[in-house]
């Protein structure tokens, strides 16, 4: 009587090693480029073979922030602004902007202009000096109770300018008297 035993093998060959992998995966096939980057075969229809695509390098690649809030200019020359700063922005790729700021007044009198605006804040790359840029801006007039609004879409804020090694920061600002507003807005921000 002959007996028999499987003892397994030891060590698989790279072919036999693909073949128990795409087994145990439902047929996904891993494999690396020829720039050393890990991914997966997808069939590509237009090249009309598979191809690889490439495993995402890990870690956050966008995060979203929210800035909202209610301002009114205080009496005695100033407001309060509405801040979201960004401590460590280096790395920063792209910050696009969604949401709506509001501007009303609370005088029923007179004919002037009223505001408020949103900024971001920081350093200029070249020289290292301050650094301001309108994202969006609002007027109404006093002697009206009109709110107007302003519906920011998808929009790309350049930061190209700003030194990135510096923090900056979103001001909402209300700079007239008798002014108010709210801000209602998200960050998009890509690494």
């Amino acid at each position: 009587m002959a007996v028999e035993a499987n003892l397994g093998k030891v060590r698989l060959t790279e072919e036999e090693m693909r073949a128990l992998v795409e087994r145990h995966t439902g047929g996904v096939r891993l494999g690396v480029d020829e720039e050393g980057n890990y991914g997966y075969y997808k069939y590509d229809e237009e090249a009309g073979a598979d191809t690889l695509v490439p495993f995402k390098s890990g870690g956050v690649r966008s995060i979203k922030l929210k800035q909202s809030g209610n301002g009114k200019y205080i009496n005695g020359g100033s407001s309060i602004p509405n801040i979201l700063y960004l401590q460590n922005p280096d790395g920063i790729r792209k910050i696009t902007a969604n949401g709506k700021i509001t501007a009303y007044n609370t005088s029923s009198t007179g004919t002037q202009s009223y505001g408020l605006s949103l900024t971001l804040n920081g350093r200029r790359r070249d020289t290292g000096t301050a650094l301001s840029l309108t994202v969006a801006s609002v007027k109404t007039t006093a002697g009206s109770s009109a709110q107007v609004q302003q519906t920011v879409e998808n929009k790309e804020i350049d930061i190209s300018q700003f030194d990135l090694s510096n923090p900056i920061y979103f001001s909402f600002y209300i700079n007239a008297k008798y002014s108010g507003g709210s801000i209602d807005m998200e960050y998009e921000i890509a690494y």
